[in-house]
């Protein structure tokens, strides 16, 4: 399971801990959306078990403050996910799931073409190459902490890991 950033405790001793081992807290790369994704997938990786409680609320701003369909939250989104997938995610899982993968971005340049501008997905994958020298170094550094034990699989349902049903 992963946990959302919009309310989130954590313990003072495990902050300290990823910041040892990635010298940072959230990744700085991923500003906008989907740094707490990126987040649990690294706490979970390296032994973290992440709680959720139905007893606590929190409402997150960002969907009244810069609404679903705005162009800013489409690009930092798509970015970050494509991103996030490219940090995280082992090698054997992004080739397990390289058909699904390259048909998301194939829907989600038309996506960005119908709805925005023919631009927009384009500067999405010129931005990634761009920073490419960075995200790998961010994989290497990421991947090296995972315990052998960790099962990436494990955070994912099936239907998750499914990219046939996209909600927009």
């Amino acid at each position: 399971s992963l946990a959302s950033m919009s309310c989130l405790l954590i313990q003072h001793s495990f902050m300290k801990k990823m910041i040892g081992l990635y010298g940072y807290f959230l990744n700085p790369l991923l500003v906008w959306y989907l740094e707490d994704v990126e987040f649990s997938i690294r706490a979970t990786a390296i032994g973290a078990v992440l709680l959720k409680s139905s007893l606590l609320t929190a409402r997150h701003l960002r969907t009244f403050t810069w609404g679903r369909k705005n162009r800013m939250v489409i690009y930092y989104s798509f970015r970050n996910l494509i991103w996030t997938v490219l940090i995280t995610w082992p090698k054997r899982v992004l080739v397990k799931q390289a058909v699904r993968l390259f048909l998301w971005q194939f829907l989600a340049n038309i996506y960005c073409f119908i709805k925005y501008d023919p631009f927009l997905y384009p500067k999405i994958v010129l931005d990634t190459l761009l920073n490419g020298k960075n995200l790998l170094l961010c994989r290497r550094r990421t991947l090296q902490t995972y315990r052998s034990s960790f099962c990436f699989e494990s955070l994912f349902s099936r239907l998750e890991m499914r990219h046939d049903k996209l909600t927009f």
